[in-house]
């Protein structure tokens, strides 16, 4: 878990996460190492999509168009 936590912060910019995530794949499989990125492009994914989809409702409301009801 430490690896995926790192992984994350890593991606959004912390160089401080970087060395973390060197300093704890050490003690880590290969197939531990792949898991843990694994998951943490997944988790990035979904926080993607949910953002997405919430500035979408945001603009429909704010342009009073009814998304996904076309007529």
């Amino acid at each position: 878990m430490t690896l995926l936590w790192s992984n994350l912060a890593a991606a959004q910019g912390r160089t401080d996460a970087s060395k973390s995530c060197d300093t704890v794949a050490l003690n880590m499989t290969r197939d531990q190492i792949a898991t843990a990125q694994r998951i943490a492009r997944v988790w990035e994914l979904k926080q993607w999509a949910n953002r997405l989809a919430s500035t979408k409702n945001q603009i429909c409301r704010q342009s009073f168009i009814r998304c996904g009801n076309s007529r």
